[in-house]
């Protein structure tokens, strides 16, 4: 399961509220017998977190760059193959055809693929938001395929603002962020509580969907 977001007005923070929202969401889960709860947590929220039985798993960094505006082009709608539908349940360590699906019929123009000898070797999607457009998953067997689908999308990417969610241990996501201009913006703890059975291959991302959806 994942938990989404976390949110509290702010002026009725630290009275327990949050608290009582993940009691109930973890009592819920329990409930229906997963065994697996995973979230992505700000520095605030992840004392709060191990409290409740969170153990970390690995680090993630939000990065963005501002641009210049760009004029809107005609860009090509792709669709999700099966084959990507296939490698992200072993990346991701879960099957979340349903989401991509649901994401590339929003932003068919985001859906990217590299290939060799036509196998697959890197694969990436990405959202419009209120504030920027975003990167991710960004999954690449190689810096080569990575800095492909990378340079495509910020070609079609018509947003002033781009963030990536970037996994910290990845050996080639920040250096080509960095190329590009991209600065750290904030820090994310990607955490499980229960067993862990299913983490997938990290280390082929360079980054997740978002911490609103993993």
């Amino acid at each position: 399961a994942w938990i989404g977001m976390v949110l509290v007005d702010s002026e009725w923070r630290g009275k327990g509220i949050g608290t009582k929202l993940l009691r109930m969401a973890i009592e819920h889960l329990d409930g229906c017998g997963l065994l697996s709860i995973k979230l992505d947590a700000t520095p605030q929220g992840k004392p709060l977190y191990e409290k409740l039985g969170f153990v970390s798993e690995y680090e993630i960094e939000r990065w963005q760059v501002q641009r210049p505006s760009a004029l809107p082009a005609a860009l090509r709608a792709n669709t999700v193959d099966e084959d990507i539908i296939d490698w992200d349940r072993e990346v991701f360590g879960a099957d979340r055809s349903i989401l991509l699906h649901s994401i590339a019929t929003e932003r068919a123009e985001f859906v990217l693929q590299t290939r060799s000898r036509g196998k697959l070797t890197g694969y990436s999607f990405g959202r419009r938001g209120d504030v920027a457009d975003h990167l991710g998953p960004w999954v690449a067997q190689d810096e080569s395929s990575a800095r492909d689908l990378l340079e495509e999308f910020l070609l079609r990417s018509r947003g002033q603002k781009v963030f990536v969610d970037v996994m910290k241990s990845n050996p080639w996501a920040m250096k080509l962020l960095r190329e590009r201009g991209f600065q750290h913006s904030r820090s994310l703890t990607r955490m499980y509580r229960g067993r862990n059975d299913f983490p997938g291959r990290p280390e082929l991302q360079g980054a997740i969907l978002g911490p609103e959806f993993g």
